[in-house]
């Protein structure tokens, strides 16, 4: 027993004390078992014996509540598993409770012994403390984020699905560095998930954690993302059960994977309760021209979102006389030549009208857009987007249609939904086509 120790229980007396004093010093294993479990057992006897040589006993004192936490920063790092593990259940659930107010001390200490607790080498000490921290808004951050990123699934997946003390930043990092496998589906069951981070999982190449996020009613997804996964899952057949079954999904989308999906899943179309009379009548007719064709999926040229041939060199400049170009510049003089009626446009496949579009907002010669569209560049389309004061989304759909450049081949927003490339770099490539 340390001499500290000693002064403390020296100064205590009692009858009461100095029986649980013998017990804790001389008693049997038994006994001294039933004294670490007792609530009103005094602090200092409880110190004591966390340095108890029975593991049983120590096992006790870390579970119990009344355990001062200087003797739990000892137990944290203690020999036995099962005296760890003890203690993460209770150190966890404790920490919500804390009352700030005068108590700084007590809550640092209990940090600590989280901390200590949340790095052990023993995997199943680790998932406890993350079990017990991952509904706690209160939980200290840096503990829920080194959870998030453990190599280990069974640690990293309670709070990285429900840690509400996880940023969306925190998520993209956990996406960015290379999640433990599986983690990204259990991020895609998040309740409320941005359209950053929808984007990120959708970028991948994990399918169940695409399907996962799609059956997500929660999530928020990008057009841009759902129409770049629908052009995916014509190749990856796994999604398309997913995208089908997709909630609120824009009646464009489904008409566009009517084209190709499985038979099984023309029908699952033709049955959603959400579509209006309008795209029930699309839906019919896309059902009857693949029939006409023996129920294979539509051949790219006969789809309703066919992409019309660019604008000839021929109509170069500004105030040139070409149709498409005339009506963007009615639209844009009374602003309505916006990123959601360009976003339409691409939609439907009116690349003519689209490449007016950016030429009038951009104030680029359509000539130079037309060369830029059919470069096959990302970086210059992306610039074309740049320059006409659309986002950064937007250029990615752009990339998508225009080109049509291959999605490996695409450039995508930062994380903060900005720019992947800086506006010098924009400029240059704008230089590059237009001098």
């Amino acid at each position: 027993m340390s001499a500290a120790a000693d002064t403390a229980m020296a100064s205590s007396g009692g009858e009461a004390y100095e029986q649980a004093k013998h017990v804790a010093r001389h008693g049997a294993e038994g006994q001294r078992t039933l004294l670490a479990e007792r609530q009103d057992a005094p602090a200092e006897i409880l110190f004591y014996m966390a340095e108890d040589a029975a593991p049983a006993v120590r096992r006790r004192v870390a579970e119990n509540r009344s355990t001062p936490r200087h003797a739990d920063l000892i137990l944290a790092t203690d020999e036995d598993a099962g005296v760890r593990s003890g203690l993460a259940r209770k150190i966890a659930h404790l920490l919500p409770d804390l009352d700030r107010r005068g108590r700084d001390r007590l809550r640092l200490m209990t940090v600590q012994v989280l901390e200590t607790l949340a790095r052990d080498q023993l995997d199943t000490v680790r998932q406890l403390v993350a079990e017990a921290l991952q509904d706690v808004a209160a939980a200290p951050r840096q503990i829920v984020v080194d959870l998030a990123h453990d190599p280990v699934l069974a640690v990293s997946a309670p709070v990285l699905e429900h840690s509400p003390v996880l940023t969306d930043d925190d998520l993209l990092s956990v996406i960015a560095k290379g999640a433990a496998a599986g983690a990204l589906k259990v991020i895609a069951r998040r309740g409320d998930i941005a359209e950053s981070v929808s984007a990120a999982i959708a970028a991948g190449p994990d399918t169940d954690a695409i399907s996962a996020l799609l059956a997500n009613r929660s999530a928020q997804v990008r057009e841009d993302t759902l129409d770049d996964l629908i052009e995916r899952s014509e190749a990856v057949t796994e999604l398309q059960a997913p995208l089908v079954s997709r909630e609120r999904m824009p009646s464009r989308f489904l008409v566009k994977l009517a084209m190709f999906v499985a038979d099984h899943l023309i029908g699952v179309l033709q049955k959603r309760s959400d579509i209006d009379e309008a795209t029930a009548s699309r839906l019919g007719e896309v059902v009857r021209r693949r029939i006409a064709a023996g129920g294979a999926p539509l051949p790219v040229a006969e789809r309703d979102d066919e992409e019309p041939p660019a604008v000839e060199p021929a109509k170069a400049g500004h105030g040139q006389s070409d149709t498409f170009y005339e009506n963007a510049q009615k639209l844009h003089e009374k602003g309505k030549l916006t990123e959601k009626a360009l976003r339409a446009a691409l939609d439907k496949g009116d690349n003519r009208f689209v490449i007016a579009g950016l030429a009038v907002l951009g104030d680029l010669p359509l000539s130079s857009v037309g060369q830029i569209g059919r470069s096959k560049s990302a970086k210059a389309v992306v610039a074309l987007a740049w320059k006409a004061g659309l986002s950064a989304e937007f250029s990615v759909g752009l990339q998508g249609r225009l080109g049509p450049i291959p999605r490996h081949e695409r450039l995508f927003p930062k994380s903060d939904g900005g720019y992947p490339l800086s506006d010098d770099d924009l400029a240059w490539q704008l230089e590059l086509f237009i001098g």
